[in-house]
């Protein structure tokens, strides 16, 4: 993986002198020289490491150190090329310059250090690489290297599956559990299902929360992942907000109680209504009896199910309840998981027999192990030649001697790892940073990627394309098998990850190796402080509400310290969170990433003025935080690529005008709630790589900025006045300007004020998901917006004609009406509407008394979701037609509603096709 980080930080470096460096300028002629020197050392030797036939006997020791001297001699150059910036640019830059240097004593000083310094480095990396075994040969064929090298990061590897869905069906283990989880008299309180890691517990545990018969059964439901990190308190506090669907005041709420307090009242809540609550992944017994405070020991028709690795927590956790082993695959259901994937691609059929003999004996390796089964053959999927098949099963013999239980699926997954090109080494290690079972936001991991420089584009010197390079290095991950997804976007694309805490494992062991980031728990404060981090670049820390006071410590070990990211467990609110940030704004300048969500203090969160002297941060995100201003010095931050403010509606924040220099930005969110702290508003006519740009209004920006950013993608606008849609729609009518680059458009009125013109929809034709809150004056002919995919409508006072043109549009998957978006007594849906409609959902509509489906209306529909429409009288008798609808969920209606769609009710036999039906919050 050296090779890849020597290879990055060529990039890295091309970038840097390409944008920074003034080659007319005498005064830096020697320093020039000396980068150029520098990059072609690096670029000869990133060739070598990446040949692994060139270097199979060379000392990893040897390489780890190249590959460290190569991120020092970065920081050297970036450090000299932004202080170079300044002076060329101007006074604002110099305040850079003045902040980012320990002790500048003038611009001769700078250069004459940064050579000695590259000097150094070049000296240090010169000793190294003299130790590798054919290096010296390999500078002999420079020539011949330099004239081959170039864009090594083609995405030619990258080959794709759309099928995802490997699981064996285990419907008898499902019905034997939800039996005894439904039967009232006699059953147990606690059902543990236990196994090896990798067999399965958790998808089955899954199928069980997921059965039909076990959401109606109980009133509410909640599932929390425990792992071995855990906290008691923050465990039973997440079971409780999901119990009580909980709202913004009741998360304050808990957040301020203590953990007596939250035993208490969860117990009250288990015991006055059915509660069914999975404790996924619980380590020890010690961890059961920590959470066992939280619920009532006396008898309810509440439930417990739990997983284990460890048949002795099963055991401990209740005697009289119920135990279950989860058994590996028998031959059989094992081979079919195996064939189904492995097979995918039959390319040469006479050679599959040969395979399928060489897959048999590679099987026998995988102890009938899903996981293990599902990686070997993800792996085996990618390769199309028997020669290919014989060395996987040689390599599988080799990597699995000796091993068995769950250490085989371990060993399998290495042998996945192994196989991994470098770059996707990289991003797959870097999924090391997140905590166990963590939900991993797929936008967001890939502007992280981006941000650190992980990502190269799949053209040379092409950077327009970096998000689809992103997510197609993800899709192979996913492929493999090395990651699992949890969530699709309602138009199909992959939304959140998680890794298996067995995968988790290996990336943090490669990743340790490798020195490739380091992760700390806050409430090991003691041992991190005497921890010896030997030039730590990358650091993930848990904050639990018990060490707030930690930061990294700001000594000779973290001053190379590139990403830092924090992960705050629970709703904790602390004074700490400021002493922090202004020790991460003063202390650790080189930081490229910062990463702090759900900072929360009362009554709010002042960020430190000196947060511009992060210079170098290409990712900064302050998501769900209680701040109250971004400081001006904010402007500073010209690196940025992704600026993440979106905070707690509740919460105002100021924003000064300091956009106008971050020419790099690609991705704006702004705080729902925010003003523009100055007089002249916000300049973003720059900001022409911008891609999002979330939450901003005419007060805030000149729209005619809008304009000018030609490669913005999604855009969220919002009207606080009644004419500032109207002055929109007269620049785009007066300039003939027509947004088709934009793909994603929100348009709000706040508080009612004003309508939506119809002529800043249309001037958006190529629009995939489209959101209205706010009356519309006449909604878009059907052939307007024939790529659409996702509307959302809400206030917009729609009519039964604008039905009748949204039943026709052609690509319409998603389609979400809200409160106030249809104002009519009856509506109908006409036999051939909503072709490919999959999922539907209505929500406030409290005029709607009769809803009509005509038979051959939305033939495609998988999900239906109707909630606060209290003048419905029943679900409409067209949704028996309907073969496809898997899930309907009814929330917040009348009893007489709901009583209608139980057994022998009058609707039971319009929704009794329906495998999935969920009626919550009964009104």
């Amino acid at each position: 993986m050296a090779g890849a980080i020597v290879s990055i930080v060529v990039e890295r470096l091309a970038s840097l002198t390409n944008e920074k460096l003034n080659p007319s300028s005498r005064r830096n002629q020697v320093v020039n020289n000396q980068i150029q020197k520098a990059q072609r050392e690096l670029e000869l030797l990133s060739s070598y490491l990446e040949d692994p036939n060139a270097r199979q006997s060379d000392d990893e020791g040897v390489i780890a150190a190249i590959r460290d001297a190569a991120c020092d001699l970065e920081d050297v150059i970036a450090s000299f090329l932004l202080k170079e910036a300044s002076n060329r640019n101007g006074s604002s830059m110099k305040i850079i310059a003045k902040r980012f240097a320990c002790s500048c004593i003038g611009v001769a000083a700078d250069r004459h250090k940064t050579v000695s310094e590259i000097k150094r480095i070049m000296v240090q990396l010169s000793d190294l690489s003299s130790s590798l075994s054919s290096y010296d040969i390999a500078r002999l064929e420079a020539g011949i290297v330099y004239a081959t090298f170039g864009p090594r990061n083609q995405l030619s590897w990258l080959t794709f599956s759309d099928d995802t869905d490997h699981i064996v069906n285990d419907s008898e283990r499902v019905f034997y559990l939800t039996r005894h989880l439904v039967q009232e008299q006699n059953s147990p309180r606690v059902l543990s299902v236990w196994g090896m890691g990798g067999v399965g517990k958790t998808t089955l545990a899954k199928r069980v929360y997921n059965y039909d018969m076990v959401r109606q059964h109980f009133d509410c439901l909640a599932w929390v992942c425990v792992s071995r990190e855990f906290q008691s308190r923050d465990v039973l506090q997440e079971i409780l907000t999901q119990l009580i669907s909980a709202t913004d005041e009741q998360l304050r709420e808990l957040a301020k109680m203590n953990a007596k307090e939250i035993e208490t009242r969860l117990r009250i809540t288990q015991k006055t209504k059915k509660c069914f609550v999975v404790l996924d992944d619980i380590w020890t017994c010690e961890a059961w009896d920590s959470l066992n405070l939280g619920f009532p020991r006396e008898e309810t028709k509440s439930k417990i199910l739990l997983t284990t690795r460890d048949e002795q927590v099963a055991l401990h956790a209740d005697r009289k309840g119920l135990i279950y082993k989860v058994q590996p695959l028998t031959d059989p259901e094992s081979w079919k998981l195996f064939e189904k994937r492995a097979f995918s691609r039959r390319d040469n059929e006479d050679s599959i027999s040969e395979k399928e003999s060489l897959g048999k004996k590679m099987l026998e390796s995988c102890s009938g192990l899903p996981l293990a089964i599902n990686v070997l053959a993800a792996l085996l999927a990618s390769k199309n030649r028997v020669v290919e098949w014989r060395t996987m099963s040689e390599k599988v013999e080799e990597y699995l001697r000796g091993h068995n239980g769950s250490d085989v699926t371990s060993q399998v997954m290495a042998l996945s790892y192994d196989y991994l090109p470098e770059r996707l080494q990289i991003c797959f290690q870097y999924l090391g940073n997140f905590p166990e079972d963590y939900e991993i936001p797929v936008k967001t991991l890939t502007q992280l990627w981006m941000a650190e420089g992980l990502i190269a584009p799949i053209s040379p010197g092409s950077a327009a394309n970096m998000e689809d390079a992103s997510y197609s290095y993800l899709d192979v991950l996913v492929e493999r098998c090395m990651v699992q997804v949890v969530k699709y976007s309602l138009t199909g694309n992959i939304k959140i990850i998680r890794l298996h805490d067995l995968m988790l494992e290996l990336c943090r062991k490669k990743a340790k190796r490798d020195n490739f980031l380091h992760v700390v728990n806050s409430s090991e404060a003691k041992e991190i402080q005497a921890a010896s981090f030997n030039k730590v670049r990358r650091l993930a820390v848990r904050l639990d509400g018990i060490g707030h006071e930690l930061a990294p410590p700001s000594d000779e070990k973290h001053v190379s310290l590139r990403s830092l990211l924090f992960f705050v467990r629970g709703h904790y609110y602390s004074d700490m969170y400021r002493k922090l940030m202004r020790s991460l704004c003063k202390d650790f300048k080189l930081l490229r990433v910062l990463k702090f969500e759900d900072m929360k203090a009362e009554p709010d969160i002042e960020l430190p003025s000196n947060i511009g002297n992060l210079v170098h941060l290409r990712f900064l995100s302050l998501k769900n935080s209680e701040i109250k201003r971004l400081p001006s010095s904010a402007a500073n931050l010209v690196c940025l690529e992704t600026l993440d403010l979106r905070c707690v509606e509740w919460v105002s924040v100021k924003i000064p005008n300091v956009f106008r220099k971050m020419a790099k930005l690609r991705h704006l969110y702004l705080p729902l709630n925010h003003r523009v702290t100055v007089t002249e508003k916000l300049s973003l006519a720059t900001l022409h790589n911008l891609q999002t740009l979330v939450n901003i209004s005419s007060q805030d920006c000149d729209l005619k900025d809008l304009i000018v950013l030609t490669n913005l993608r999604k855009l969220v606008l919002h009207a606080w006045g009644p004419t500032e849609f109207e002055t929109l729609e007269k620049i785009m009518k007066d300039g003939g300007i027509t947004f088709r680059h934009l793909r994603s458009l929100s348009l709000v009125t706040v508080n009612g004020n004003g309508d939506i013109p119809t002529h800043i929809v249309l001037g958006c034709p190529d629009l995939l998901k489209l959101q209205l809150y706010g009356r519309i004056k006449e909604f878009p002919e059907d052939h307007q917006f024939s790529n659409l995919t996702k509307l959302t409508l809400e206030e917009t006072d729609l009519q039964d004609c604008h039905i009748e043109r949204l039943e026709k549009l052609a690509n319409l998957k998603v389609l979400s009406l809200g409160m106030g978006a249809f104002k009519s007594e009856t509506m109908v849906f006409s036999e051939g509407g909503f072709r490919q409609l999959q999922f539907l959902s209505l929500l406030g509509l409290c005029e709607l008394k009769e809803w009509t489906v005509e038979r051959g209306a939305m033939p495609s529909l998988y999900s239906l979701h109707i909630g606060y429409c209290w003048g419905l009288r029943a679900v409409p008798d067209g949704l028996q037609h309907i073969s496809t609808l898997k899930e309907l969920t009814i929330k917040r209606m009348y009893r007489e509603f709901c009583n209608r769609l139980g057994e022998g009710g009058v609707d039971f036999d319009t929704i009794s096709h329906v495998p999935s039906v969920t009626i919550t919050n009964i009104r």
